[in-house]
């Protein structure tokens, strides 16, 4: 049963509607449903198969588990997505965790465990689009300018 239920949510996860609408359907149901009943869902279905679960306990589990029964490294990935304005709580909740993630859980403690961090989950999205613009600037119109003199 647990190959059937594998095989479909990896065969959804492939689908366009859930590509190109998964924000937006996950969006509707945190309306619809609420952000934990939502999460739960997501957990229970997809988040168990193409992840070690919501926190630092359940990959802390999983490496340990993969290096002593299997001698398989992990990576533990950490993504913060679509956070709009300023939410310093939410980034220093990211912070606290990326920093103890680096000291205990994933580098030191356990040298099998290696930490991914996506930049984007060290700020928010408006300061990236304005970084975006910034670069997109320059290259245009300072490094690639037709105005010679």
């Amino acid at each position: 049963m647990k190959l059937i239920k594998k095989l479909v949510i990896y065969w959804f996860s492939q689908s366009d509607l859930l590509l190109n609408n998964g924000a937006n359907i996950t969006n509707l149901s945190y309306k619809i449903l609420g952000k934990g009943f939502t999460n739960t869902i997501i957990e229970n279905t997809g988040g168990d198969i193409f992840t070690s679960g919501p926190d630092l306990k359940t990959l802390t589990k999983d490496s340990d588990y993969f290096w002593r029964k299997h001698h398989v490294e992990s990576v533990g990935n950490y993504v913060m997505e679509g956070i709009e304005g300023d939410q310093p709580h939410l980034f220093n909740k990211a912070r606290d965790d990326m920093i103890k993630a680096l000291n205990s859980y994933c580098t030191i403690v356990r040298p099998f465990t290696h930490l991914a961090i996506k930049l984007t989950g060290l700020g928010d999205m408006e300061m990236f689009k304005v970084w975006s613009f910034a670069q997109k600037y320059l290259i245009e119109n300072v490094f690639w300018s037709n105005n010679s003199n």
